[in-house]
């Protein structure tokens, strides 16, 4: 159940992680969607008068196919749509909506059973559309954001019988984003921003094999995230799902993630993936 030739598969945008990263080996061609939703609670620099709640829609495809035995390629596609009520810093509505449109290639690499590889690189662009409800009145603007993003992840799978294995990884991933300036209806200009960020992972999952063609997992993984100088925290992501194998080519994947620990973040989510080979 747990040798890299044979774990149900699944491939994640979002996680930056191909399907050699998720257990399987490279062969043939694969196609495979997703559908996430996010929750996002955010209180600039902690401030609770500040806080924004965001509700984050996902649905991402894509191809892949084996270059050889060890190594898989593909691109994805995906459309984001966040929905955020926020108040600003005179706790007055500041609400925003945003429309995403995200292309990037991948890359896996598995040079033994049980050592995985991979990286992406990938762009995404932004409309977004800010209203903000200031003494009263309805002010409101359009602009675009720009983001380049990139990541690279190592797992390793530890079979410890026919049942239950554990899987250690760690992964690194940066990004720089440019929000443009615009005018808003009230012809005030509202400067842009750029911002890079980073963010180092490191963890475990745990896997039990259900049934024949299901297993279920835990992880659990250490995160420190840093954006510019004056931003940098410290968190545990914590992911339980399920992988099934429908029919041999067809794997069913459904997952639940929280990010806790942070003072100006709360995160759940939920997500699935189906993938088909041939």
């Amino acid at each position: 159940m747990f040798k890299q030739n044979s774990g149900p598969r699944k491939t994640s945008l979002s996680e930056g992680a191909t399907g050699l990263s998720g257990g399987e080996t490279a062969s043939g061609v694969a196609t495979w969607g997703s559908v996430d939703y996010t929750y996002l609670r955010i209180l600039p620099d902690g401030d609770r008068e500040q806080r924004r709640l965001t509700d984050i829609y996902t649905a991402v495809g894509g191809v892949d196919f084996a270059i050889n035995d060890q190594v898989l390629a593909g691109v994805a596609l995906s459309y984001g749509r966040a929905e955020t009520d926020g108040r600003n810093s005179r706790a007055r509505r500041l609400d925003q909506s945003s429309d995403s449109l995200t292309i990037s290639p991948y890359i896996g690499f598995a040079p033994t059973e049980n050592l995985t590889f991979d990286a992406l690189v990938g762009y995404t662009h932004s409309f977004i559309d800010t209203r903000d409800y200031n003494s009263g009145s309805k002010v409101t603007g359009s602009n675009h954001s720009r983001t380049f993003f990139s990541a690279v992840n190592v797992g390793y799978l530890i079979p410890l019988n026919d049942r239950f294995a554990v899987k250690l990884f760690s992964g690194f991933s940066g990004q720089y984003g440019k929000v443009e300036t615009y005018r808003d209806s009230e012809n005030t200009l509202v400067p842009g921003d750029t911002s890079p960020h980073w963010l180092a992972r490191a963890g475990a999952r745990a896997m039990m094999a259900l049934t024949d063609s299901t297993q279920g997992y835990f992880s659990a993984a250490y995160e420190h995230e840093r954006e510019l100088i004056a931003l940098s925290e410290k968190s545990a992501r914590l992911s339980i799902g399920t992988a099934s194998a429908i029919t041999p080519g067809l794997d069913l994947t459904f997952e639940g993630t929280a990010n806790v620990g942070r003072e100006t973040q709360q995160e759940l989510g939920v997500s699935a993936n189906l993938r088909l080979s041939f």
